[in-house]
């Protein structure tokens, strides 16, 4: 878990400067504001906690970056306001013609 705590401080910094994919953030990110683990539910956690979890993503101006970078780098947890599950059906629909 300890992992996965350290690439979400890395994803969302609480200052100014270049994060993933070369975003400038500026320190004003919900989820810096807020438990990580609450975006790495074990065991994929449960509905409310997700739910939370993507509530507080819909708040940030990040959202559509940060969704970018985990369809990429195929992140676990919640980011950009969807689930694994979520993103897997994403990468399927872009990969279709």
């Amino acid at each position: 878990m300890e992992m996965q705590r350290t690439q979400v401080e890395c994803a969302t910094p609480g200052t100014s400067g270049k994060g993933i994919s070369g975003i400038d953030f500026d320190g004003s990110q919900p989820c810096r504001q807020t438990d990580p683990d609450i975006f790495f539910p074990e065991n994929g956690g449960n509905q409310y906690e997700t739910r939370i979890a993507i509530n507080i993503c819909k708040t940030c101006k990040f959202i559509n970056p940060c969704l970018e970078y985990a369809l990429q780098t195929k992140a676990i947890g919640i980011w950009g306001g969807t689930t694994e599950r979520q993103r897997r059906t994403l990468a399927k629909q872009k990969s279709q013609p």
